[in-house]
């Protein structure tokens, strides 16, 4: 399977819509919190490390080899403070999940209901677990996850197989 420029366009707005969403959550998020909460003194813009749009774009071609994804791509939207997580840890979360082509399967703002893991458990896709390594509380970043590391050949009630899929995840608590 090869990816082509299509399908890397797709990618790429995948990861623009979930930029802007993480930014209007954290916006709305600004607006709702009480004053002297504990909310972080960053500002409520979305940066992409590592050179922006183009920081994914270079990353995600380091990625694929042989035409397609084949490692987990991982760029901070918003770098959180305090402690890195590590495997081991208890950590909570609010993600987006999108495929490539940014049609989203799951969404825990939409549940209302954030998700708490131990990062390298079985209990979510090996390439969510590799994605959150290093990031802090109150950080957010997009995670290109290839098939392998994600649903696989079978892909998983409405992701195809063989997908390769986009989380926006914003950290929420290190335990």
């Amino acid at each position: 399977m090869k990816i082509h420029k299509y399908e890397a366009f797709g990618i790429g707005i995948a990861v623009a819509l979930m930029a802007t969403a993480l930014f209007f959550m954290r916006f709305n998020d600004t607006l709702t919190r009480p004053a002297g909460g504990n909310g972080s003194s960053q500002s409520a813009s979305v940066i992409l490390a590592e050179g922006g749009e183009a920081g994914v774009v270079n990353a995600l071609s380091e990625a694929v080899e042989g035409g397609r994804v084949t490692k987990v791509v991982a760029t901070d939207v918003v770098i959180g403070n305090g402690e890195e997580v590590e495997k081991g840890d208890q950590i909570q979360i609010h993600y987006i999940a999108t495929l490539q082509n940014g049609q989203e399967f799951d969404n825990t703002h939409k549940k209302g209901e954030s998700l708490s893991l131990t990062v390298g458990d079985k209990s979510v896709i090996e390439g969510l677990n590799e994605g959150v390594v290093g990031m802090k509380a109150g950080g957010q970043r997009i995670i290109i996850i290839p098939a392998e590391k994600a649903y696989g050949r079978e892909g998983y009630g409405p992701i195809p197989g063989k997908a390769t899929v986009v989380y926006a995840v914003e950290l929420i608590s290190i335990k």
